[in-house]
């Protein structure tokens, strides 16, 4: 890989680096391709699924909650924040995203 520019490029890497689990290197990738656009949410919730490949659930929901401050409402960063507070033994906290996720969408679709 020697275009650390093409940000595309850069998250198909990181999710095949992170099938393969190979950690370390879906993490150089991603610290690449942060340098460049941190304000992308879904660099950080491809950070989180690392974190939970590792079994760092709480490093997990804290990247997750990274994603959401930067693209708020976004129902499957919701639901996945979730179920890694409740894999990291926070049961409240899963309680509480989860019932933002299931409020989230109650709500109707505006037109």
């Amino acid at each position: 890989l020697g275009d650390f520019r093409d940000l595309d490029l850069l998250k198909e890497y990181a999710r095949w680096m992170i099938k393969k689990r190979d950690w370390g290197e879906a993490e150089l990738i991603l610290s690449k391709a942060l340098e460049q656009d941190p304000g992308n949410a879904e660099f950080y919730a491809l950070l989180s699924r690392i974190a939970s490949g590792k079994g760092d659930y709480g490093a997990a929901a804290a990247r997750l909650s990274q994603a959401l401050e930067r693209c708020p409402g976004n129902r499957g960063f919701t639901l996945e924040r979730a179920l890694v507070l409740l894999l990291a033994g926070d049961a409240d906290g899963a309680l509480g995203a989860a019932v933002s996720f299931l409020q989230d969408g109650a709500r109707p679709t505006p037109a």
